[in-house]
């Protein structure tokens, strides 16, 4: 852990998320142009930072735990998460996009309309299983309507290569199994197409219930410190 200078210092600074997780306070930064810059940051010291190209982007540190931090395919900020060294939270401690920030409005977005976020999650799934389909289809057919024309290849002598006598291997005698019914062939078949589709709307539904979790803890908090006067 180390208070150096910044080390993304003069790029625009895009999206930040900040939480108390386990006592700790966690600070993490997404820099520009493309939100791919992660600085992540606890209690003020830098424990981690990363310049990535994917969606998804997980650092570590020791002593600490582990930060998973989400965007779009262009970049667009999503969520951040913490998990504590040691800990089993499942999926993490989401923390808490700036007031206005990118990140947040698409969580509001989200929660207020949950069945189009589901619906445009799936379908985004269902077409990228359908146009690898559809390209290869229109590839095959462009394939066997061009008049392609025929080249006459050189016949080239290839030398006679003699065969290597390798010694011949007892067989196995494999028990023969039965055949899979015909229903059973085809739902495989069809599983490949179907499973990302499903495991696209699945993701969808636990990434509303995560934000929707998130926003009622928040909602408890601001009560304390409005009626209590507790932080």
């Amino acid at each position: 852990m180390s208070r150096v200078t910044n080390p993304y210092d003069g790029k625009p600074l895009l999206q930040v998320w900040e939480r108390e997780v386990e006592g700790r306070r966690h600070r993490v930064e997404l820099y520009g142009p493309n939100a791919r810059r992660i600085r992540w940051l606890v209690d003020g010291n830098d424990v981690g930072h990363r310049t990535t190209v994917g969606e998804k982007e997980t650092l570590t540190a020791a002593g600490v735990g582990r930060l998973v931090v989400r965007m779009s395919f262009l970049g667009a900020p999503r969520r951040a998460s913490v998990t504590p060294e040691g800990s089993t939270t499942l999926g993490g401690v989401d923390l808490v996009p700036e007031p206005g920030s990118k990140a947040e409005q698409y969580a509001e977005r989200m929660l207020a309309h949950p069945r189009l976020h589901t619906a445009r999650e799936t379908l985004g799934a269902a077409g990228g299983v359908l146009l690898p389909l559809l390209l290869a289809f229109v590839v095959s057919r462009i394939a066997v309507a061009v008049p392609w024309p025929d080249i006459p290849w050189p016949d080239i002598p290839w030398p006679d290569i003699p065969s290597i006598p390798w010694p011949a291997l007892p067989s196995i005698p494999w028990p023969d199994l039965p055949a899979p019914p015909a229903w059973v062939r085809e739902a495989l078949h069809a599983a490949r197409y179907v499973a990302p589709v499903v495991v696209a709307y699945v993701v969808a539904r636990l990434e509303i219930t995560r934000r929707r979790r998130l926003r009622a803890e928040r909602a408890t908090q601001d009560g304390d410190v409005s009626g209590t006067g507790r932080k």
